[in-house]
């Protein structure tokens, strides 16, 4: 089964940093990330636009609600897991969602 990690952002400063490593450092790794941008100013384009393994979406405007239907509609696989990107996933976050 594939799964698709969606998240959306706006000036997420360093979290979006962390967030990034906490998906890296997962147990069962995602098949696919897609982050929707709703226009950050604070870096947080650079850091996503540097990231090979992310799906960005550059979407200035789009609030929570409208950054999470575009990142649905990109995702590629049925199965989407998602989170905020100013979170730290625990290691073992997507391995114990998708046992479910």
């Amino acid at each position: 089964m594939k799964v698709s990690l969606i998240a959306t952002v706006k000036d997420g400063g360093g979290a979006i940093a962390e967030f990034l490593a906490s998906v890296r450092a997962q147990t069962r790794s995602p098949d696919e990330v897609v982050i929707v941008d709703g226009g950050s100013t604070d870096g947080t384009l650079e850091t996503l636009r540097e990231a090979a393994d992310v799906t960005l979406i550059e979407s200035p405007g789009a609030n929570i609600a409208e950054g999470r239907n575009l990142a649905v509609r990109a995702a590629t696989h049925d199965l989407i897991a998602v989170s905020d990107a100013d979170c730290t996933l625990a290691p073992d976050w997507l391995e114990q969602l998708v046992a479910a």
